[in-house]
């Protein structure tokens, strides 16, 4: 597809899609520290990082993070890699810390002897994420990311007059046994092999967001026609063309419809089917893309501006290979293809 006139061609009087201007933040700020969303340090780091995604997180009697043993039967967990390599400190109240049973009464433990407020403090140096795809009845609140490196990690009690006093070393689980810590003299907990030390949370009972094109099957050459998507929850949208030669073109965003949030039903611009030059017959499919944050949608935006099909094919090939490769996690976007034939 030499232009976007080639198979499909959009006509002077588009309708335009509805829009959205709200915005999602990635990054906040607690304690002058940079984390995701949602995302918990663990009180103990844990070797067996795999087996801590699908697992339910919930609340005890005293407001403790508490991570189940297992995960429900009958909840299953696709799990990718994403290497993420980077090194930061953390400095946060141990009330948000989480961890296995045993760990959250050692936490509880602390709290009884100390009146004055304890902190959990990391340095961490972080190799990848894990993130899980669940399958089943896994919960309402699932861990569907988990964050693996080395670090050393310390608690401390805030002193009279100020600055810290550390007051416990912990109690190595046993899953990370395999790990070599050690106990220096400032009562550090450090570990020199890759393991889980944070995770962050997601509705494990809900499913992805789901994407339905309806338009014809055939169309004659020359025809009009306007897709209509219907779509279940708010979705940022991206829609590509592919045309019978695996040529790309990119329908939203573009133009006047520079960004699309669509919820419900939504009628694109309207098109103009066309063959390819000495073809009587092709067969093409629409893509579209949702997103359920806006920070995802602009991370994986085309580029503004008018492209060049081969700039076009270029970036529908980086777009699935970074999703399907895990960049953002599968609950983040969804996908849906619609082929249709032009014929004479």
């Amino acid at each position: 597809m030499a232009t976007l006139g080639g198979a499909c061609r959009p006509t002077a009087g588009s309708r335009t899609p509805s829009m959205g201007a709200n915005e999602s933040k990635v990054i906040a700020t607690v304690d002058a520290t940079q984390v995701a969303p949602g995302e918990r340090l663990l009180y103990l780091p844990e070797g067996d990082a795999r087996g801590l995604l699908g697992r339910e997180v919930t609340q005890d009697a005293n407001g403790h993070t508490v991570i189940a043993a297992t995960r429900r039967p009958g909840c299953t967990a696709t799990i990718t890699e994403v290497p993420n390599a980077y090194t930061r400190d953390y400095d946060r109240a141990l009330s948000d810390a989480a961890g296995l049973r045993a760990g959250v009464q050692q936490i509880a433990e602390l709290e009884g002897h100390y009146e004055r407020g304890l902190r959990i403090q990391l340095s961490i140096s972080n190799a990848l994420i894990l993130r899980a795809e669940l399958v089943g009845e896994c919960g309402h609140n699932v861990i569907t990311e988990v964050d693996v490196g080395t670090g050393e990690r310390r608690i401390v009690a805030v002193a009279e007059g100020g600055g810290t006093v550390a007051v416990d070393f912990g109690v190595v689980s046993s899953a990370g046994a395999s790990a070599a810590r050690e106990r220096s003299e400032s009562e550090a907990l450090r570990w020199d092999s890759a393991q889980a030390w944070a995770f962050r949370t997601t509705d494990g009972q809900v499913g992805r967001a789901q994407i339905a094109v309806e338009m014809p099957e055939r169309l004659a050459p020359g025809s009009e026609f306007a897709p209509r998507l219907h779509v279940d929850q708010s979705l940022w949208l991206v829609v590509l063309y592919r045309d019978a030669e695996g040529h790309h073109g990119v329908l939203v965003p573009r133009g006047k419809h520079v960004e699309v949030l669509a919820n419900g039903e939504l009628t694109l611009p309207t098109l103009v089917a066309e063959n390819l030059p000495g073809h009587s017959e092709d067969r093409e499919a629409l893509l579209v893309y949702g997103f359920t944050e806006h920070a995802d949608y602009q991370l994986f935006r085309p580029p503004a501006g008018a492209i060049a099909p081969e700039q076009a094919d270029a970036y529908a090939a980086s777009l699935q290979a970074r999703l399907v490769g895990g960049e953002i996690p599968r609950a983040r976007w969804t996908m849906s293809e619609f082929t249709y034939l032009v014929a004479q």
